[in-house]
């Protein structure tokens, strides 16, 4: 297991709709096997590996919980 890559996507933002540093993280990620990277209008990465081998699909959320304090009873 690669526990530092673990650390950075974990402290990585990724807000519903923010979802850019985690973006960045995997697009850098698949840069180690593919020139062929792409980002569609919703924000999703596609990576394409030519070959004729199987074909193999990712699908995981890259957004986190997240929720703001509007207010402390004190």
């Amino acid at each position: 297991m690669n526990t530092q890559l673990l650390i950075e996507l974990c402290e990585a933002t990724g807000l519903p709709g923010h979802e850019g540093p985690v973006r960045e993280i995997i697009k850098r990620l698949f840069s180690e096997f593919t020139d062929e990277i792409t980002e569609d209008a919703m924000g999703n990465v596609i990576a394409h590996v030519p070959g004729d081998g199987p074909r193999l699909v990712v699908d995981a959320h890259m957004d986190e919980v997240g929720f703001m304090v509007s207010h402390i009873d004190s």
